[in-house]
This record gives C-alpha cells, sequence and structure tokens, in this order.
C-alpha cells in the first residue's frame, strides 16, 4: 500500500500496484510544473504543483467510487467494479498530465497550436504510459477519454465515468478549489467535499448530486466565484503570468516551440525549470524574465471589473481574440508613444463558472444537476430551478485589464480610454461607451 501525507485529507492510499505510474517521469514532471503560476507574486506560499493536486484528485476519484458502489450495488441499475474504480483513479491522476511549463500560463502558446493541455494529455496517455496501464489490466484508450476525453466513445453508455473526473461537479474542482485557496492561505476554499460526495447520485446514468445538498453546493459557487476574483483573477497574478507569456512568444522561433505540436518527447522535456532557463537565456525573453525575477512587474493602466451581463460576454468574446488584442495593442501604444512590447491587454480566458455537465449537450454552463423526488416522481433538474443564488451566480466576475511599465501608466490610461471609446463603430455591443 502506498501512504502519502497530505495536507486537505490526512493520509491517503493507494494500491501498490500504481507505483509504475507514480514513479514515472511524465508524473514526477508534475512536481516541477506550479499549480497557480503566477498566483505566488500575490501569495507567497501558493507554490503548490499540479504533482500534490493530481494526487488528491486521485484520491476524491476512489473516494467517489467507493461511494456510488455503494449504492449502485443497492438499486442493481449500473455497477462499479474494481476494474472501474482502478481506471477512475487512474484518469484522476492522469488528468492533468498534459500541462505545459507554468500550467495555464503556457495555455495562450498551445492556442497558438491550435492545441490545449488536454490534447497532449491524451498522447501521453495513449503514447508514453500505455504499457504500464495496460500491465495493470486496464485500457489506455479508456482512462485517456475519462482523464481528457472531450467527446465520449468507450464511456458513451457509462456518462456517469466520465462526468466524475470532468463535468459541472467533478472531483478535480473539489480538490483545486480547496487546495488552491490552502495554499493561498484563503478561505474561499472551505467546502465541504464529503458532503457534497456523500449526496453524489447515479440516475439515467447521469452523474447528478441530491437535492438535500443544495446549501453545500452554493457554498462551492461562492467559494469558486471569490477564488476566481481573488487568486486567479488577481491583478498582479494575471501580470506575472503575461509576462511569462511574452517571453514564450518572443523566444519561440528561436527556440524551436512550435516542434512541440508534433514532437512529444521535445514537449515533455519542458517545465518550470527547464523552461525558465531557457527564456532566461535567450536575448529575446531575457528582459520579461529579469523582469519577473525582480518582481518588476507591469502595472495596470487601465481596467473595468464587475458582474458579467450578456453585452460584457459579447466585448469579452471579441477582445479574446488574439488578433483584436493585438491590433488594439498597437493602437494604445502608438497614441500613448510606448513600445509596443510593453502594452498587454488582459482578458482572463478560464472558466470561472463550471464547465458543462451533460457531455455532448450545448446546456447552460451552471447547470449543476440535481436529483428531486418533486411531484413523488425521480427526476433530474437543474440547480438554478430550485436555487435562486445559483441564478444570480451566473452573471459571474469579469476583468479586462490594460498593463504597461508603471512609468507609462498615465499614458496608456489616456490612450485606452480615447482608444476604447473610438471602438464603439468596431463593435456596437461595445460596453465602453
Amino acid at each position: 500500500m502506498i501512504i502519502i501525507k497530505d495536507p486537505l485529507y490526512g493520509y491517503v492510499k493507494f494500491e501498490d500496484n500504481l507505483s509504475p505510474i507514480f514513479d514515472s517521469p511524465v508524473f514526477q514532471r508534475l512536481r516541477r510544473i506550479k499549480q497557480v503560476f503566477g498566483s505566488d507574486f500575490v501569495y507567497p506560499s501558493a507554490n503548490h504543483t499540479r504533482f500534490e493536486h493530481s494526487l488528491g484528485v486521485g484520491y476524491l476519484a476512489g473516494k467517489v467510487a467507493d461511494h456510488l458502489k455503494r449504492l449502485l450495488d443497492v438499486s442493481g441499475e449500473e455497477k462499479i467494479d474494481r476494474e472501474d474504480k482502478l481506471s477512475l483513479i487512474l484518469a484522476g491522476l492522469l488528468h492533468d498530465i498534459g500541462h505545459g511549463p507554468f500550467s495555464h500560463a503556457f495555455e495562450g502558446f498551445l492556442s497558438r497550436l491550435g492545441m490545449n493541455h488536454e490534447d497532449f494529455g491524451r498522447r501521453i496517455i495513449n503514447e508514453i504510459l500505455a504499457d504500464r496501464i495496460e500491465k495493470l489490466g486496464l485500457d489506455p484508450s479508456f482512462i485517456a477519454e475519462l482523464a481528457a476525453g472531450y467527446e465520449l466513445n468507450k464511456a458513451i453508455d457509462r456518462p456517469f465515468m466520465k462526468q466524475i473526473i470532468g463535468s459541472a461537479i467533478d472531483v478535480d474542482k473539489l480538490d483545486y478549489l480547496r487546495r488552491d485557496s490552502y495554499h493561498a492561505g484563503t478561505f474561499y476554499g472551505l467546502i465541504d467535499v464529503d458532503r457534497i460526495i456523500m449526496h453524489l447520485r447515479v440516475f439515467d446514468k447521469q452523474l447528478c448530486v441530491d437535492e438535500k445538498a443544495r446549501e453545500v453546493l452554493e457554498s462551492m459557487l461562492m467559494g469558486r466565484g471569490l477564488a476566481f476574483e481573488a487568486i486567479y483573477y488577481h491583478k498582479t497574478s494575471r501580470s506575472a503570468q503575461i509576462l511569462i507569456d511574452k517571453a514564450i512568444n518572443a523566444s519561440a522561433d528561436d527556440l524551436n516551440l512550435y516542434e512541440i505540436k508534433d514532437d512529444l518527447n521535445k514537449y515533455i522535456s519542458l517545465d518550470d525549470y527547464s523552461m525558465w532557463y531557457l527564456l532566461l537565456k535567450n536575448p529575446k525573453s531575457k528582459e520579461y524574465v529579469e523582469m519577473l525575477a525582480s518582481r518588476k512587474l507591469l502595472k495596470v493602466a487601465w481596467e473595468i471589473t464587475g458582474i458579467a451581463d450578456q453585452k460584457t460576454r459579447n466585448v469579452m468574446n471579441w477582445l479574446i481574440n488574439p488578433k483584436v488584442r493585438n491590433e488594439l495593442e498597437e493602437i494604445i501604444a502608438e497614441e500613448a508613444n510606448v513600445d509596443r512590447k510593453y502594452v498587454a491587454i488582459d482578458v482572463p480566458s478560464l472558466p470561472n463558472i463550471p464547465y458543462r455537465h451533460w457531455i455532448g449537450r450545448e446546456d447552460r454552463p451552471m447547470e449543476i444537476p440535481i436529483l428531486t423526488s418533486a411531484d413523488g416522481e425521480l427526476k433530474i433538474i437543474p440547480l438554478r430551478n430550485i436555487s435562486q443564488f445559483a441564478r444570480a451566480m451566473e452573471g459571474y466576475f469579469y476583468a479586462i485589464r490594460v498593463y504597461t511599465l508603471d512609468k507609462f501608466r498615465m499614458r496608456v490610461k489616456e490612450a485606452t480610454t480615447k482608444i476604447m471609446r473610438e471602438s464603439a463603430h468596431i463593435n456596437p455591443e461595445n460596453m465602453f461607451v
């Protein structure tokens, strides 16, 4: 038995046969990738890595499997056997195996390749870990689907298996909300994970939550919203991520980073340590890394934050387009008479509301499925139908900011204000006018 001391769950246990997965270079690589790069510039203790988060998700996946097995053994509708449980644990352990250096701060570069970390996650599982997984008597392609799949193939008849790992109410969120808050020293992650798991159900082959857990789900939504505002969207955290993104893009050609699309070995050779060294040694990216090393971060010159409505979402969708952002940054820099490389428009793209729950359906992102016996009949309804709080959370926090060097803040602020007003003819929904 593998016994690990975890600050959230105490002593967690895994079967010995998982040692080849734990000890694999690709899994150990997660020790060298920070969970929330940039947040440690605000919260110094937020230095935890993808490694311990992955252990937590694997542990919770096993815990959910045990809970649902007890329920399903009684109902007889579905079964979760030992192989299913091991598959879920492994999918939980490997759900972030494809993250690049600096975690989400590397996603901007991956998007230029038309990829994301989940694409690499599936490849690592299927191409590098396949032999080790098969020796456990498991199917690598099934594990890859549970861990990082977008569509259901092998789990098409049992969608709840996928939803345990990735959905609106999954073990990934249950772990990172608590873990990131714990290491940041905030209290937004005080979520009753045990109670949520206790009320998980399988109905019509879908994962759902008993209506008795409504209040604890509302607490989770509140914690998630506050965590995004105070941790993930913090202006200083985002400034650090902007600098590392600029460094990566500036040196991408010199470092042959575009090769990672086809060279998986090159991709997994990159972690926070190796990438930092490469960026520091490259003349095109060195300045940005030195700014990070001395904490000389970009400062906010202009910002607008609040609770998003439909018009705001339209503007954010407009600005998320890299081409639009680049054009606006060039216009602002020219208007302010500032070097283009010192102007950055930031529109955080991490989802700050739960992912869609129903695989293959375009339902509302907030549609956490609740099992209710209203009218004497068991059925699934969205949480928003019984929770005014959940409906209110659909108008989620957003932040649109323009960054520059401290000495240019006033010039960039004035230029941005002017440009945003003039942009109304480009986007009639523009909220800045």
